[in-house]
């Protein structure tokens, strides 16, 4: 039992021998934040996200792995409104991981003093300087947009009810704005037309809007603007006509 007692005694004394040695080599401080975003949307620039997150824990560099408070990173890097979330790990001995899932940009918000803003699947505006200026986003125009998040909201739930591809889709979608009297006007980029979509029933709207436009293609007709606020009709102005 003696015997034992002592074994176990000279381990330990051993093993915190070692512990002692390495901390004082600074083997389990840390010396590399590994740093990925994934599930990325490729509306948002990741290289960024990476070198704001690295700058903000720069200072836990060369202190020691188990002093390193996962938490305290975690309220750090949640303040990048970009971040939907996080994940933290210790890598030992001398290294953090850190998986990052960014939000999901859906569209632009134009802003004529500073640029474009980038807005977020949640309706939240993102600032200029962390938006990217040079996408293919549907951009919102309109001081109603940056003033009331429920119209944004429901500017989303309105890409959300468009299809994604046609000649009536989200991807055809240059400009969007909203007056009270039309609803909601949208501007298409691959056709020189106005198309005023009025308040609600998205989805049943854009396969009228769908038809009309296909019928135009084939007739080989331009329409200039686009009327679908009615529940069941489509009215079309000829770019011809007053």
């Amino acid at each position: 039992m003696i015997k034992k007692i002592t074994f176990v005694f000279a381990f330990v004394i051993v093993l915190s021998s070692l512990v002692a040695f390495s901390v004082y080599q600074g083997v389990f401080n840390i010396n590399k934040v590994n740093m990925q975003v994934v599930n990325g949307t490729k509306n948002l620039d990741k290289n960024s996200i990476v070198k704001v997150g690295q700058k903000s824990l720069k200072e836990i560099i060369g202190r020691p792995i188990f002093m390193f408070s996962l938490q305290d990173a975690y309220k750090t890097l949640s303040k990048d409104p970009r971040i939907q979330s996080l994940t933290l790990k210790r890598k030992f001995p001398s290294q953090v991981n850190i998986e990052i899932t960014p939000k999901n940009v859906v569209a632009s918000m134009m802003s004529f003093k500073v640029g474009l803003h980038s807005l977020t699947g949640e309706g939240d505006i993102l600032p200029v300087q962390l938006s990217l200026q040079n996408n293919d986003l549907p951009i919102l125009r309109g001081v109603n947009f940056h003033k009331d998040k429920k119209l944004r909201l429901h500017v989303i739930q309105l890409l959300k009810d468009i299809p994604e591809k046609g000649l009536f889709s989200q991807q055809n979608i240059s400009e969007i704005r909203y007056d009270k009297k039309n609803g909601f006007i949208i501007y298409l980029s691959s056709h020189d037309s106005l198309i005023k979509l009025g308040k609600k029933d998205f989805q049943k709207k854009s396969s009228h809007i769908e038809r009309a436009m296909s019928y135009l293609e084939s007739q080989k007709l331009e329409g200039r603007v686009i009327d679908a606020r009615y529940s069941k009709k489509v009215v079309v102005k000829l770019r011809n006509e007053p």
